[in-house]
């Protein structure tokens, strides 16, 4: 059971690293950002990390990674919006991080 747990939060990582690879593609190609992509990918890795930090167990990612896809698209209510934004942009800025081009647009 300790081989299943330790190859799902693998499975994790490898799908936070391949959401930020996506935000880091469409921010070179397109020039654009999407806030409510940014908060899915910033809750999963909260989600991803918080697994060792708070000695969870990986199991918990069945319902933390579903959960980050839903308050995406929740994240344009006027409350969590105001919490949520702010930090997500952060986040994807991290991503940013050595794109040549003139300017990133927010959408």
């Amino acid at each position: 059971m300790n081989i299943i747990a330790d190859i799902l939060w693998i499975i994790g990582l490898i799908f936070i690293f391949a959401l930020g690879i996506q935000i880091r593609h469409k921010a070179k190609t397109e020039q654009a950002t999407e806030k409510i992509f940014e908060v899915h990918a910033l809750l999963s890795a909260v989600s991803v990390i918080l697994i060792p930090i708070l000695s969870l167990s990986p199991f918990y990612l069945l319902w933390m990674l579903p959960l980050a896809f839903l308050l995406g698209p929740l994240s344009l209510l006027r409350p969590l919006n105001l919490l949520l934004w702010p930090l997500a942009s952060f986040y994807g800025s991290l991503w940013h991080i050595g794109i040549k081009h003139r300017e990133i647009s927010k959408k």
